[in-house]
């Protein structure tokens, strides 16, 4: 039986269509694991570790941003939509695009503040010490994104 591949190997392995000893892996987890079902959470994670690292950003806080994600009810997210959540520990859905109006993207302003006040002191040195390839932290993929903010019938008629 060959050796275990380092994560490094197994990830460009994969990413090359070579053989490699398993699939890479990475958790992502609803707000729900952290509210409720952390301990689990960490013994799967010492089961089965990532193959990727996330490095350690704080991020700025937006103006927009009210209210707490993952708890029941209403909060506004960075982007300054309005979300509802039926319940702990889900996401919710957007209820108010920030965008719903083509007309309010004239007096739209990006929450650049989130990026200009973001800490990023110990990316380097964390980079430095890792064999795995860092991810970097994102709230939500591009179409996620625009889905959200311009609302997903918008979206699609756009």
């Amino acid at each position: 039986m060959p050796e275990p591949m380092t994560s490094r190997q197994r990830v460009l392995a994969a990413l090359n269509m070579e053989p490699c000893d398993r699939i890479p892996r990475q958790q992502w987890c609803l707000p729900y694991v952290g509210l409720y079902r952390r301990e689990e959470q960490k013994q799967l994670e010492s089961e089965f570790p990532s193959d990727f690292a996330g490095p350690p950003v704080k991020f700025g806080v937006s103006r927009y941003a009210q209210g707490g994600a993952g708890r029941k009810g209403e909060y506004t997210d960075m982007f300054g939509n309005l979300w509802r959540a039926a319940e702990d520990g889900v996401v919710g859905e957007v209820k108010q695009p920030r965008l719903a109006e083509w007309d309010a993207l004239d007096g739209y302003e990006m929450p650049w503040e989130v990026l200009d006040q973001a800490d990023y002191s110990g990316v380097d040195a964390f980079c430095r010490q890792t064999d795995k390839f860092v991810l970097a932290g994102t709230f939500t993929n591009p179409f996620e994104r625009m889905q959200q903010i311009r609302g997903t019938e918008n979206l699609f008629i756009d």
